[in-house]
């Protein structure tokens, strides 16, 4: 019913919400990616880091399907800078 409209004013929107439809549920799932884009690394991290609390942070750096995502040049540098 809402598809056409969708389309035709967001169709970036329409696919995300295609893509979504198409992956099995593993709970709420969420982008930061435009909001990095938008406030800033700096600033996420920081309000991350004051949200979780930097051993939360670094555990999660140090988590295996993350390091995995990440070519070896950057796990590589990831793994020296939390020597």
């Amino acid at each position: 019913m809402y598809s056409y409209w969708l389309a035709t004013t967001n169709p970036k929107l329409l696919q995300e919400v295609a893509a979504m439809a198409q992956k099995k549920h593993k709970g709420p799932q969420f982008d930061i990616g435009y909001a990095v884009k938008e406030i800033g690394a700096s600033s996420t991290m920081e309000q991350t880091i004051k949200t979780l609390g930097v051993e939360a942070v670094l555990a999660a750096l140090k988590e295996e399907k993350l390091l995995k995502k990440l070519s070896s040049e950057d796990r590589q540098k990831l793994k020296d800078s939390l020597k």
